[in-house]
């Protein structure tokens, strides 16, 4: 599979305490400066955690190099507001936990469609992929997902995965989960 920084957009899909919190910051921690969008608070020990009134100072300073720094306890409104000011950062990769929850966010979509270009390789995290919004979906170059079983998660997953892939999220063991390139249409499953 793709190195992070060269996947552009990746959603990473599952239930509560399925890993997938877990398994997106390991793939988002290649990255030389680290930002952490996180609306329910639940990154603070990862990183320097940053507030509405300091995120300006740490973007006027480009980012931290080699460290984690998170946003969080964040509304929607806020979160939005985040968003907005990545692109003045050089080059950082992007973690939006819980993104089904700035799912009205513009800013998130704007993000979802051209970060790529500006050097911001992006994982949305999420436990209900259906409910992201559709220009962030469509824009997915890989989907990690663990085991799921809502049916309208199911659903999409179904109609976006690579051929098998889609069969294999039936019998995927605890922990499991299935990795795929949408580009390529190569999948496995971890």
């Amino acid at each position: 599979m793709d190195h992070h920084s060269e996947a552009g957009l990746t959603i990473v899909s599952g239930p509560r305490r399925s890993g997938k919190s877990t398994l997106a910051r390991e793939l988002v921690a290649s990255g030389e400066r680290r930002l952490i969008v996180d609306p329910l608070g639940e990154h603070g020990s990862m990183g320097r955690v940053l507030t509405l009134e300091d995120i300006h100072d740490w973007i006027g300073r480009g980012g931290g190099r080699g460290s984690w720094s998170v946003c969080t306890d964040v509304e929607e409104t806020e979160a939005d507001l985040v968003l907005r000011l990545v692109w003045e950062l050089p080059p950082t990769s992007i973690l939006v936990d819980e993104a089904d929850l700035l799912g009205r966010s513009e800013a998130l979509s704007l993000l979802c469609r051209y970060g790529r270009h500006a050097g911001h390789p992006t994982i949305l995290c999420t436990r209900r992929p259906a409910d992201l919004p559709p220009r962030a979906r469509s824009n997915a170059c890989r989907v990690i997902v663990f085991r799921t079983w809502e049916r309208t998660d199911v659903d999409y997953f179904r109609s976006v995965l690579p051929e098998g892939a889609s069969d294999a999220l039936d019998s995927l063991p605890e922990w499991g989960f299935v990795d795929a390139d949408l580009r390529s249409g190569s999948w496995r499953i971890s």
